[in-house]
């Protein structure tokens, strides 16, 4: 039981303690990073005086199943509730003006940002609002349901590890006006048989589609000038890669360990790193520089 007048719960402060049931005084103004993470907590009430919510404040809380943000809340900090397997719904006091929640999904109050879609959530397919330009940071990570999800055509913005872990996720499609997927966007959707990447994508970062198991083809468009190191990495079925003209580096591991047994490096690239192809199957390598094609 916490004291009547407490105004503040500091960093870590019940980091993996034995607590299913919390009872936070309305007094509670401020909770700190990782101050209930691995708790066995199963419902949430957050204080309506809450003002700051602290980063992985409830990770890994796996046993949660709802939790309710009050009308205060103004700050919420990174990864708040990463990893809570259990959690099957968010609701928002619609007295607050700083963020929203639809049918269990939290937004930011404009619905421009979508910061967390419940890992249990019921439902196996799910389209994103035609508001939203950004998908923030793990926002749809270790999602347990989604087999499809359908990307409005105004986003802008995939953060990193925003669907990892996605490990029922079929297929996605890049709408064109994103320029960029975060570091680890896609990693680990293990069941992910092929995406679609349209023109306008700019960069591909570090590890987005690592383990993806069932990628069998990517087409990386023209628009793009940068791979990232183990982008595509591990990804067992990938026999089909293109790589269009416009590309300029190709990180380290790129496509390390895949199955695709020709590359043709178009005359754009500058700069290819440390073990981008390393793969026993690759047998044919073409280089296209003044118009024509060296193996």
């Amino acid at each position: 039981v916490l004291p009547d007048g407490l105004l503040e719960i500091s960093d870590k402060a019940f980091f993996l303690a034995s607590v299913k049931t919390v009872d936070f005084p309305e007094s509670v103004k401020s909770i700190g990073i990782q101050a209930f993470a691995l708790c066995p907590l199963t419902t949430v009430n957050l204080p309506n005086a809450l003002v700051s919510l602290g980063g992985q404040a409830f990770t890994m809380c796996t046993n949660m199943k709802t939790i309710a943000i009050g009308p205060n809340l103004q700050e919420l900090g990174e990864n708040v509730f990463a990893m809570c397997d259990g959690l099957e719904s968010i609701t928002v006091s619609s007295s607050n003006s700083h963020f929203v929640s639809t049918s269990g999904v939290l937004f930011d109050k404009n619905k421009t940002k979508i910061i967390r879609y419940p890992s249990n959530k019921s439902g196996t397919s799910y389209s994103v609002p035609s508001t939203v330009k950004t998908i923030g940071n793990n926002a749809f990570a270790r999602s347990k349901n989604l087999t499809s999800i359908s990307l409005p055509t105004n986003l802008t913005m995939i953060e990193s590890y925003s669907f990892q872990n996605c490990t029922k996720l079929k297929n996605i499609t890049i709408p064109s006006k994103v320029t960029a997927i975060g570091e680890g966007a896609f990693q680990f959707c293990e069941n992910m048989t092929y995406v679609t990447l349209q023109s306008g994508l700019k960069t591909i970062e570090s590890e987005a589609f690592l383990c993806c198991k069932k990628l069998a083809s990517v087409s990386i468009p023209s628009t793009v000038t940068d791979i990232g190191q183990s982008a595509f990495k591990q990804c067992d079925a990938l026999t089909s890669v293109s790589l269009n003209s416009g590309l300029k580096t190709i990180g380290q591991w790129a496509f390390d360990m895949t199955n695709v047994s020709t590359f043709t490096i178009p005359t754009t690239v500058t700069r290819i790193e440390y073990a981008a192809f390393a793969s026993y199957q690759v047998s044919s390598l073409k280089i296209k520089y003044n118009g024509r094609t060296y193996y």
